[in-house]
């Protein structure tokens, strides 16, 4: 019979990490069969990492540096929340803040401030500390809740990249860096995550949702899967387009209806594929009290792309492998009907058409667009990212395949005639 210990260890440490894919329950199986594995599995113990409070997350940073000898934990799959912001903490109903004189107004003000002062700067320091023990391994990472400006360096190993609020990554195209960030001196930045394929990331404004999109170009070119969810406000859907104009097709000839976009291809040896699919998961009578806003607002959005063609520098796609956009309309805090319901899906349709048109090679990409209001909505998107997190490292593809896009994709083959 084979003892365990007649296995090479270093054949033992090609099988643990392919027993840790399901949340970590074979790991430790494995764990407590024996010592010999236990010694062997001890690395691999934080294989799969989810952290919910700051609290949690200097625990743990304090447990690692109380191990003996230079002890590294392996961590390829990493969520971490805030669930003891200062915001949360000191939050106050509307009649308490009535019935406060206007000397504890400003000191309550004064103490969330400070309180918030001093959590971000812890936040950054540990951020910081746990992205450094994780950076050789780690596969995925969440970041749920608008918490401190933190940024990501080098992840060599990084395929999949979620976030709630501004962006994780150092926006290079704009040269007012943080404050404690140093100002590049050296050659131009190369790609610091150059395995990344995947990036789902939350706004919450409009102004996030470019510097996120042109960071992406520099810091992660061989992208393929692009998500942007909680698109709630017109303000923000009809910066979308343009954003993503600038950032993924500069130059894009943007058109009002398909016989128009057929005359601006100019390139008549063009093969590239143009199969796709704007799947636009809204109510039939979304619109019905607004019809005369949204002809309206068809007008502007028609302004928005020929601003887009007059702004956009004439580059080649700087994300040359992406073939999925994700678009996740919500509606707005009021509960407003979304004006751009019938406009907004057909322009990112022709903005994804022109893109696929300027692209390299045969590809095929969907821009899909549903409507959705959550009741909290910083807590469902912080509770839906952690749960996409645990189905993603269990084997599943969480938000890249539901059920609902798969229904209305098929509806709009049948009624475009596109080839399946």
């Amino acid at each position: 019979m084979v003892h365990v210990t007649d296995v090479p260890t270093d054949l033992w440490h090609i099988i643990l990490p392919l027993a840790c894919t399901d949340g970590g329950f074979t790991g430790t199986s494995f764990a407590h069969t024996c010592k010999t594995l236990y010694v062997l599995a001890l690395p691999y113990r934080f294989y799969s990492l989810a952290l919910s409070s700051l609290a949690h997350l200097e625990v743990f940073l304090d447990l690692v540096r109380r191990q003996p000898g230079d002890f590294r934990p392996y961590i390829a799959h990493l969520y971490i929340s805030h669930s003891d912001h200062p915001c949360r903490r000191f939050q106050q109903s509307w009649s308490s803040m009535v019935q406060m004189t206007g000397a504890q107004r400003r000191q309550y003000r004064r103490m969330v401030e400070e309180a918030k002062t001093d959590w971000n700067a812890r936040f950054r320091v540990a951020f910081e500390a746990i992205l450094n023990l994780a950076a050789p391994n780690l596969r995925t990472l969440s970041v749920a809740g608008n918490c401190a400006r933190v940024i990501l360096y080098t992840l060599p190993k990084l395929e999949e990249l979620a976030w709630v609020g501004p962006t994780l990554l150092p926006d290079l195209c704009d040269q007012r860096q943080p404050a404690h960030l140093a100002m590049p001196t050296g050659p131009p930045v190369t790609s610091t995550l150059p395995v990344l394929k995947r990036v789902h990331f939350i706004p919450g404004t409009s102004s996030e949702i470019s510097p996120a999109l042109r960071s992406l170009r520099v810091a992660a070119n061989t992208l393929t899967h692009l998500r942007i969810s909680n698109v709630h406000d017109s303000t923000v859907g009809a910066g979308v387009p343009l954003a993503l104009a600038e950032a993924l097709a500069p130059g894009a000839c943007l058109c009002d209806d398909e016989d128009d976009y057929e005359e601006c291809d100019d390139d008549s040896d063009s093969h590239y594929a143009r199969e796709v699919i704007c799947a636009d998961n809204f109510d039939d009578d979304s619109t019905d009290d607004t019809g005369d806003n949204a002809e309206g607002d068809s007008d502007n959005i028609e302004d928005v792309g020929h601003a887009a063609q007059q702004t956009a520098s004439f580059r080649s796609a700087t994300l040359p492998n992406l073939t999925h956009i994700i678009v996740r309309c919500t509606p707005s805090e009021l509960g407003r009907h979304i004006v751009f319901a019938d406009v907004e899906p057909r322009y990112l349709e022709l903005l994804a058409q022109e893109f696929e048109r300027r692209g390299q090679g045969t590809r095929r990409m969907y821009v899909f667009s549903d409507r959705e209001r959550p009741e909290d909505p910083e807590l469902c998107w912080s509770e839906g990212l952690k749960a996409e997190w645990f189905h993603r490292i269990d084997g599943g593809r969480d938000c890249w395949e539901c059920w609902e896009c798969s229904v209305t994709t098929a509806l709009l083959q049948h009624r475009l005639g596109t080839e399946t």
